[in-house]
């Protein structure tokens, strides 16, 4: 991929397939899978099912974050684990909104083992910008924009 190609707006969004994910998440010994649906992400253990949506990220002056909208998780007693979420995974965030809307940021610069495709991409983040990140069957589809400054993440509501 050359940068001018993204900077001149010939490449408009990349897909991320699920298996790219559930391969990294095999590859860092989590025994979790990954489904992505028509605007919702679905991850699996043994005995655990979560449903998220995507709410926004930043990716501005070195944090690369994305926030998740937590819509559902079974069984329900994991809920009151969240909080320590980041004890066990210290990429990963628990907060709650003013609605009481239950959200996990995602520090993707924080993922062990992701830092080296990170480094790849860094060139890149200098020009480009994410513009917009959906799901959709089987894949997550990243929207990209040429940088014009200071940029926040783009908001979407929660599916609750």
């Amino acid at each position: 991929m050359d940068l001018q190609d993204l900077i001149i707006g010939r490449i408009q969004q990349v897909e991320i397939p699920e298996s790219v994910i559930n391969k990294l998440l095999n590859d860092h010994g989590l025994n979790h899978t990954v489904q992505t649906c028509n605007r919702y992400i679905v991850l699996s253990a043994d005995n655990f099912k979560a449903e998220f949506s995507y709410h926004s990220h930043d990716f501005n002056n070195g944090v690369i974050t994305v926030n998740f909208c937590l819509n559902t998780i079974k069984p329900f007693y994991y809920s009151f684990g969240l909080q320590l979420i980041n004890k066990k995974y210290p990429y990963l965030e628990y907060w709650k909104d003013c609605n009481r809307n239950k959200f996990i940021t995602c520090h993707l610069d924080r993922i062990p083992g992701i830092e080296g495709f990170l480094e790849n991409y860094k060139p890149y983040i200098k020009h480009i910008d994410i513009e917009s990140v959906s799901c959709g069957e089987g894949k997550i589809i990243v929207g990209l924009r040429t940088k014009s400054g200071g940029t926040e993440g783009r908001r979407t509501t929660c599916l609750n």
